[in-house]
């Protein structure tokens, strides 16, 4: 099995960043597209995964705080 990496706090930093991207892309271009506000079921689907990006978002980011305080 290959080594984990050694991540530093550029890599969290990183992560946090691309992380806000997307979920502002995510709410931007398809949460707010008039598709996805007509039909429900679409709609909740993108709900359900900007909501997962933001508690990995969220994890992340006290990650990061942990790894600073190493």
């Amino acid at each position: 099995m290959p080594k984990k990496p050694k991540l530093d706090s550029y890599h969290y930093h990183e992560m946090l960043d691309r992380l806000n991207i997307v979920t502002q892309i995510a709410d931007q271009h398809l949460q707010q597209h008039p598709v996805a506000k007509i039909e429900s079921d679409i709609g909740s689907l993108i709900t359900e995964a900007i909501d997962k990006l933001t508690v990995a978002y969220q994890l992340t980011g006290e990650k990061s705080f942990k790894n600073k305080k190493n």
